[in-house]
């Protein structure tokens, strides 16, 4: 699944400078500047979309010189590690291998390339929290969400936050569930202790 991942996204990167400063720049700089200083330009290490930004020029600093000029090939290597890591969340959440490999090779195109890295954790989320044995339990579903919630917000926060508004719904649902239960019960246990003590 992972190599049909990564051979369905493989394409080779742009030989030009983007000139994209805004985005280019904004993923490069505060690695560039960890690297080289030991601190990010900003006041806390969250950069404005997210970490997403730092995974992109971790890559170019792995991989590549770490400068603006390579920023167009690491954003390709990204890519190929989200097409990897996705196929390996595909393979063990869809219970059918064949469903999942025609998965892969239908959706990862689109997925990986005109979505890109910032995804990562929206795309994921939603084959885990769409997988029958996490539903099955409501408190194992409802402690995937709050995780995938952190996890997608601090990836890249407004798509991270889309994801967690999209799930809301059923969480509410659930909660309701799983409450409303426990308040009859509460009000039956309630009523029994009044007539055994003798209160009306």
């Amino acid at each position: 699944l992972m190599l049909v991942a990564i051979n369905s996204v493989a394409a080779t990167p742009e030989g030009i400078l983007s000139v994209d400063f805004f985005h280019n720049g904004e993923m490069a700089f505060p690695m560039q500047q960890l690297v080289s200083f030991g601190k990010v330009p900003y006041f806390d290490i969250d950069p404005i979309h997210g970490f997403c930004d730092f995974f992109y020029s971790l890559m170019n600093v792995v991989f590549f010189d770490g400068t603006y000029m390579s920023q167009s090939a690491a954003i390709m290597a990204a890519e190929l590690f989200m097409a990897a890591f996705l196929a390996l969340v595909m393979g063990k959440c869809i219970g059918n291998r064949y469903a999942s490999l025609i998965t892969v090779c239908l959706l990862m195109p689109y997925l990986v390339q005109k979505a890109g890295v910032r995804y990562l954790v929206f795309f994921a989320a939603f084959f885990i929290l769409f997988n029958r044995e996490i539903r099955k339990d409501g408190r194992r579903f409802l402690w995937w969400w709050v995780i995938l919630c952190i996890l997608g917000i601090s990836w890249n926060v407004s798509i991270g936050s889309a994801m967690a508004v999209a799930f809301l719904p059923e969480v509410i649902y659930r909660l309701i569930k799983n409450i409303i239960p426990k308040l009859k019960n509460m009000k039956a246990w309630s009523s029994m202790e009044k007539k055994r003590f003798g209160i009306s």
